[in-house]
């Protein structure tokens, strides 16, 4: 026992010898005194810094507030960095360094550890002496979620603190908040500094919030049901009855309002980004029009000019080659460089108040990292505003610190006046995973958690401290005299009260803030005055005139929005609303273009046009027509039309709108809209061919994509019999088209404009194009007329007009039509027989006669393409399917294994290159491109040059045995009848796109769709045994190894159990750990919770993504195809990769460069996987150059939605090697 007890005692002190051997920095910048502090900023002259709190009465101050009562309000974030923290406490106590070059998280027990320390508390501030600086402190709610930020409601205080929005008061006015209520709660709780944030109140009486939770389910007690909220920022009513996204993404804490409501939101590499003035509830009018990106990001430059010395650590990393090449090539030198370099840009302002000389209108943002505070000019660019350094400071900063230690985080009007910062005081302000782990352990990653600054910003000519809070109380006035407050040279004071006039409902103000808003000459009061107004429902119609005639443009695209309920009952002031076409801002237009949606009145559809005939290149003028005439496209062409000038053109920006706007007539299917395009179209003059082909073209496309009643309208009828005697075949075409796609086949110009098509498409001495014109005419046409057309299914016509032929008689929908494609079937070359077999199974009513053929002998199994033989041998129905089987699957597994092996031995022998190109383009090429000849239709043959023969041979024989899930093939049946099989390439929320042989692409509604199923068998059709003999295959692997070149390395894995591929991924709100208990692979997985983390710009990511990869030069970027990857859902619904293109994200509403497996609640549009989440590991191949084309790959995001996600094995791929 006396010999345990020693070992134990001598065990327990080399423990403690060896951690003491990891000895802190001698170098660690240590806090300065406040009145030392408050000497170590420099600011443009006449400017200072004024202390207002300090610790011990704060620490770690996230955001300030006042209520009504003038009291101050901090609230605190505890528990920054505490889980590195702990994870580096046990680290130490090895006694060793760690010097590995990667960037990596906090263990799971160590973030465990953390999360009893990460808390938010509120506290209430009070200058006892009234000298300006507080001096007592008061919690007013502890023990919270962490706090981002509030604002003053409602008597009390309403509070960002993920998971929640919580409500807090004091009623009985005790001090502490005995009223603590949840109104919404389900937002993400991810990385602490990434979490919901900044709330702040609107001109429209909502409040706001950044970092929109992407995906996550809301609730709350005053929500009639759940609401899931897409990834953009977004705003509640101050009771809880409501939340909805808004337009704008916060990527990092807090936003900006100007003072006409426009908002910048913080971007965290610019001091802020604008959000593009195309408000939510507009866009959502018209599902069917896509979106732009709603942030207008430009390329900032991103140098900043601090006076501090970067702290050790930072200087010691760009030191470090390892950690230098590691942070330059995944986030490049912007975030490798010790300082100089905006990383960390937060809680934008624009100053809206007029005491501090020079900044009214000017953002200010804190960048803490480099101890300092930037300020940018607004200047207006159209219908965009865009950010620029002030006059003299194009290389310094407004407000810079020597002090290591100041790290301003928040920015807030004070009641006086003056701007009040919170600073997070501290030594360390950067996440603690972009430190190098060997220098966390020598620096305290916690030093100051018990420090905390407010500082407020004022100028020498502000002649006292701020007033005290009996000034600054507005609770006692009288709505009279808050009414006299909204006209307040302070915006707090014009803020507050503007609240409390809400929230007080008297109606009894109304003259008062009717006068002021025709008086002021101050924007900011103007729109306060209004809003009220409207609010209380005392907004008279002079007043909304009165916005709509200012002479100031933010004014008028108030007015604008304030006049939409009266658009169509008061003369007075739509009149003036619709003058605002001609008005010399594009701002006002675009508003205006969005107002006008809100009107049913036909003369917004003419001001409508007017706008697109006058427009030039105005940014997102489209969207904004587009998004008002979601049921009235017919109307606006028709009013084009009209506005248009005899003899002249429309605009390029009116012709550009024109197909979508009739495609969307065609799709809705609505008869009185079909009717009237129809009417406008025929109303054309004669010098507008070309106009009304583009008309009519939409039309077709839109009519195309699936069923309709037969067309009743007598007015429609006779605007097509107009189009269909036109002198002008183009037009007569596309008319008859038209015609037949509207089931309009009784009338006799109908039956004598069929017959005319009929003879012509039979003369063979007339002019090939006529006779295919001819035939596309009757690809509309009832198979009774169509039928007509077998004697051109005759290998001595030409091959054009066989496949139109085909093409033209598949159209019909009786199922007859197979019998009548199968004239002379024998005969007919491959290609029209393999248009004929396509055509022939392309309707569910016409499967039971191919599989007749198939048993009669009159069809081979070889006819049939992958698809169709896998639409047989997976259809729903079981006697169907059986049938199938019987005639279609090929040898047994042990015959394989014998057919395996006698192909094998053929590889052993001589091989002929020359006779394997061949086989190749008999049996390849349909699906595989080998240089320039074939279609890319299944994998790449480049993969062949990694991949040893017998694997080839595998993969050909038995196709089935490793299918690559960009591969899979879907059968899609419509509730008409028709069927589409193919590879899923692409599907957006209202469509879907399958890709099948020869690159051949259809689109399908998701309306039309009745059945829609995954295969688990290959695209590659088995049985290939009975077409290519061992000596044909072993020459085809020959002739691959021939043309494809010398081999080259498959790929570069991105990650399978780095650590620092976590501390790449800095953005997002989702959290990131590795995980050893569930993995697909290696060592660990990646973990990620809604949304996601990511990052555009990772170091070492200069990836090209082309065609054919090459070998390059040392110094160019490396080229890849694919991406392969393992995921699975935890949970979720949906997962999902976005990439980043050199350093940008793809736009919201395209498919670009973002894959998806299950459900898509991003709101993003995404290119489909797999319509189910992976409950099971899966891995995913994707071709990036067929689906994006080429870009540069310098970032990602893994993401997760509706519950954890697991990621594993990320990599390149040159070549599809399985």
């Amino acid at each position: 026992m006396r010999n345990l007890i020693t070992v134990a005692v001598i065990w327990a002190s080399l423990h403690v010898m060896a951690a003491a051997q990891i000895q802190p920095a001698a170098d660690a910048p240590l806090p300065l005194p406040p009145a030392e502090a408050e000497r170590s900023f420099k600011l443009p002259p006449g400017f200072r810094m004024e202390l207002l709190a300090s610790e011990p009465l704060v620490h770690e101050p996230s955001g300030v507030c006042w209520d009504e009562r003038g009291r101050l309000y901090v609230c605190e974030l505890h528990g920054y960095n505490l889980d590195g923290h702990y994870d580096i406490e046990e680290l130490n106590k090895t006694g060793q360094l760690d010097h590995v070059v990667r960037r990596i998280q906090a263990t799971d027990e160590a973030k465990r550890r953390a999360e009893a320390g990460t808390t938010g508390t509120i506290k209430r501030l009070i200058d006892t002496d009234g000298d300006g600086c507080m001096d007592k402190a008061q919690v007013f709610a502890d023990d919270l979620p962490p706090c981002y930020g509030m604002v003053a409601a409602r008597g009390g205080l309403i509070v960002a603190c993920s998971p929640h929005i919580m409500f807090l008061a004091d009623r009985d006015d005790d001090g502490t908040a005995e009223v603590r209520e949840i109104l919404f709660t389900g937002f993400p709780e991810g990385v602490l500094e990434r979490r919901l944030n900044a709330p702040q109140w609107g001109l429209d009486g909502w409040i706001y919030f950044g970092g929109g939770p992407g995906g996550t389910e809301i609730t709350g007690p005053n929500l009639k049901t759940t609401v899931t909220l897409p990834r953009t920022d977004f705003r509640i009513k101050p009771d809880g009855s409501a939340i909805e996204p808004v337009s704008g993404t916060t990527w990092g804490l807090g936003f900006a309002f100007t003072e006409t409501d426009e908002r910048f939101v913080s971007s965290i590499g610019w001091p802020g980004t604008y959000v593009v003035p195309l408000p939510w509830q507009y866009l959502a009018r018209n599902p069917f029009l896509p979106s732009p990106s709603l942030n207008d990001i430009n390329p900032p430059d991103r140098r900043a000019y601090p006076i501090s010395q970067p702290h050790p650590w930072r200087a010691k990393r760009a030191d470090d080659p390892g950690f230098n090449k590691l942070y330059t090539d995944r986030y490049g030198i912007a975030e490798s460089a010790p300082n100089g370099y905006f990383t960390s840009c937060c809680a934008p302002l624009v100053y809206q108040d007029s005491l501090l000389p020079g900044l009214r209108g000017q953002l200010l943002a804190c960048e803490p990292a480099q101890n300092m505070i930037t300020r940018m000019q607004i200047n207006r660019d159209g219908s965009r505003l865009l950010l620029n350094r002030v006059a003299g400071e194009e290389q310094s900063e407004f407000l810079a610190s020597t002090d290591q230690w100041f790290h301003p985080i928040s920015l807030a009007h004070a009641p006086d006046g003056t701007i009040v910062m919170a600073d997070f005081y501290r030594e360390i302000i950067e996440d603690y995973s972009a430190i190098p782990r060997y220098l966390q352990q020598q620096y305290n990653l916690i030093a100051g958690r018990e420090h905390g600054r407010l500082w407020r910003l004022t100028h020498d000519s502000v002649h006292s401290h701020v007033a005290p809070q009996t000034e600054s109380d507005m609770s006692g006035l009288s709505p009279e005299q808050l009414a006299s407050e909204i006209a307040s040279p302070r915006h707090w004071r014009r803020q507050t009260a503007h609240r409390l006039l809400l929230e007080r409902n008297d109606a009894s103000v109304a003259p008062r803030l009717a006068q002021t808003a025709k008086e002021s000459k101050d924007t900011a009061v103007v729109l306060h005055a209004l809003y009220v107004l409207r609010d209380l429902r005392q907004l008279q119609p002079d007043d909304v005139i009165a916005a709509i005639q200012s002479k100031d443009a933010g004014i008028r695209e108030h007015g604008l929005r304030l006049a939409e309920p009266l658009l169509d009952t008061d003369e007075d002031v739509k009149q003036p609303a619709f003058a605002l076409v001609d008005d010399a801002e594009p701002s006002v237009r675009l508003q205006l273009a969005l107002s006008l949606g809100e009107s049913r009145d036909p003369a917004a559809i003419s001001t409508l046009a007017q706008l697109a005939i006058t427009a030039s290149e105005e940014p997102w003028l489209d969207t904004a027509i587009g998004s008002s005439v979601a049921d009235r496209a017919d109307q606006l062409i028709a009013a084009l039309f009209k506005s248009r000038q005899s003899q002249q053109n429309l605009s390029g920006f009116s012709l550009s709108i024109l197909d979508t706007l009739a495609s969307l007539i065609g799709t809705r299917r609505d008869e009185p809209h079909m009717a009237q395009l129809l009417v406008t179209i025929s109303a054309l003059d004669d010098d507008a061919t070309e106009i009304q082909k583009r008309l009519l073209e939409g039309m077709i496309k839109g009519l195309k994509d699936g069923t309709t009643e037969p067309f009743s309208s007598i007015v429609g009828q006779q605007a097509l019999a107009r189009l269909l005697s036109s002198p002008s075949p183009a037009i007569s075409g596309r008319a008859l088209q038209i015609a037949g796609l509207l089931r309009l086949h009784e009338s006799p110009a109908m039956d004598a404009a069929w017959n005319i098509a009929i003879d012509t498409a039979l003369d063979q001495s007339l002019p090939l194009e006529n006779r295919l014109n001819a035939l596309s005419l009757l690809s509309a046409a009832p198979l009774a007329k169509s039928s007509q057309l077998k004697p051109l299914l005759d290998a001595r016509q030409p091959i054009e007009v066989q496949l139109a032929a085909v093409r033209a008689v598949s159209m019909a929908t009786e199922p007859q039509v197979i019998d009548v494609l199968m004239t002379g079937f024998a005969m007919l070359s491959p290609e029209v027989r393999a248009v004929i077999v396509d055509a022939a199974c392309s309707r569910q009513d016409r499967l039971p006669r191919i599989l007749d053929l198939l048993e009669q002998h009159t069809l081979s199994p070889n006819d049939l393409p992958p698809i169709r033989r896998l639409q047989l041998l997976e259809h729903s129905n079981v006697a169907l399917r059986t049938r199938a089987a019987q005639l279609l699957i090929p040898a047994t597994s042990a015959e394989r294994k014998d057919q395996f092996e006698r192909y094998q031995a053929a590889l052993v022998g001589p091989r002929d290159a020359t006779a394997g190109k061949l086989v190749f383009e008999k049996t390849c090429s349909k699906c595989h491109q080998l240089g320039k000849d074939g279609f890319t239709v299944g994998p790449d043959l480049d993969s062949v040059r990694t991949r040893p023969d017998e694997s080839l041979l595998l993969d050909i024989l038995d196709p089935s045995s490793t299918i690559n899930p960009k591969f899979v093939t879907f059968t899609v049946a419509t509730i008409n009848g028709r069927i589409a099989s193919g590879l899923l390439i692409s599907e957006s929320a209202t469509s879907m796109t399958l890709r099948r042989e020869k690159n051949e692409t259809e689109t399908i509604l998701r309306k039309d769709i009745e059945e829609f199923l995954a295969s688990s068998k290959s695209l590659m059709p088995e049985g290939i045994e009975k077409e290519i003999s061992p000596q044909q295959l072993a020459d085809l692997i020959a002739y691959l190894r021939e043309s494809l070149g010398p081999s080259i390395a498959a790929g570069k894995m991105l990650f399978d159990d780095e650590p620092s591929f976590i501390e790449a991924l800095n953005g997002g709100d989702g959290t990131a750990t590795l995980i050893s208990t569930d993995k697909s692979s290696g060592e660990v997985a990646l973990r990620m919770t809604p949304l996601q983390r990511s990052s555009p710009l990772i170091r070492d990511w200069n990836f090209r993504i082309v065609e054919t990869p090459k070998p390059t030069q040392r110094g160019e970027p490396e080229q890849f195809r694919y991406l392969r990857f393992a995921w699975k859902t935890v949970g979720g619904h949906g997962v999902m990769f976005e990439l980043a293109d050199s350093g940008n994200w793809p736009p919201a509403d395209k498919p670009l460069r973002r894959y998806y497996s299950g459900k898509n609640s991003s709101n993003w549009s995404a290119t489909q996987v797999s319509p189910d989440p992976p409950e099971d590991w899966t891995t995913v191949t994707v071709d990036l150059w067929n689906d994006f084309g080429e870009f540069t790959l310098t970032g990602i995001a893994p993401t997760a939605m509706g519950g954890p996600a697991l990621f594993d094995r990320i990599e390149l791929l040159r070549t599809l090697d399985h």
